[in-house]
């Protein structure tokens, strides 16, 4: 029994069994290897033979490769997606807080145009009325003094505005100056009272005396306050006269 043993073994093929790990016999045609131009590295030894591990894991590992790279490509442009909205947005809220401050700017602009307007109509009214002859008639007289108190008075309007739209400092500045001109026109109706309707060279500015404010010197020099922190303020032209 040994003996017939031995003999078949001597007669099995050597290929049946190939110590080349990874490798089996190929009778019927050249190696897949050497079809897609790679060599195994156990051909030198068995020339017919196929390498398991190129031939099968190849396919696989390419496949995961052209995935990961698909993966990448997306994750990439998604987060240059991501950038570009996020810099659009910031763009947009930037544009929004220029476009308030522009108007915010215009704003202010003119309501401290149109308060000094006023301002400037109050000083013209309050001028004539201290040089108003402390001869001329009652009628012309209060004419004269309502004429100036109205125009003191529709500061009022134009100090709203103001206050409103800002800033603060110049806002209180303004009021400053609206509150003036209402003591100017004030002391303008006092000083009347004192004329001599006698006395035909005399203007109410002659009846000042030593002890009286200069209510109307206090108003100029209020508004030249408003002025200078105007330009600090605002910036840019305003009207200084």
């Amino acid at each position: 029994m040994f003996a017939t043993y031995s003999w078949r073994l001597e007669q099995a093929p050597f290929s049946t069994f190939d110590s080349k790990v990874g490798c089996e016999p190929d009778t019927a045609e050249p190696s897949t290897a050497k079809r897609m131009g790679r060599e195994c590295p156990h051909e030198s030894a068995a020339p017919d033979s196929m390498c398991w591990f190129n031939t099968s894991m190849s396919p696989l590992w390419a496949s995961v490769i052209a995935a990961s790279g698909v993966l990448a490509g997306s994750g990439l442009t998604g987060a240059l997606g991501l950038l570009k909205g996020r810099q659009d947005a910031a763009d947009r809220a930037r544009d929004r807080l220029e476009a308030r401050r522009s108007q915010r700017i215009e704003t202010r602009h003119a309501a401290y145009t149109a308060f000094m307007a006023q301002a400037r109509v109050a000083l013209v009214s309050l001028s004539g009325a201290i040089e108003v002859d402390v001869s001329a008639s009652d009628s012309d007289w209060e004419a004269v003094i309502i004429e100036a108190q109205n125009a003191a008075e529709s500061m009022y309007d134009g100090y709203v505005e103001l206050a409103l739209a800002g800033p603060a400092p110049l806002a209180q500045e303004a009021e400053l100056l609206w509150l003036r001109a209402l003591r100017a026109a004030n002391q303008v109706e006092t000083l009347w009272s004192r004329r001599d309707p006698a006395d035909r060279g005399a203007t109410v500015t002659s009846l000042f005396v030593d002890e009286d404010p200069d209510r109307l010197g206090e108003f100029v020099e209020q508004q030249k306050r408003v002025i200078g922190l105007a330009r600090e303020q605002l910036g840019g032209d305003v009207v200084d006269s």
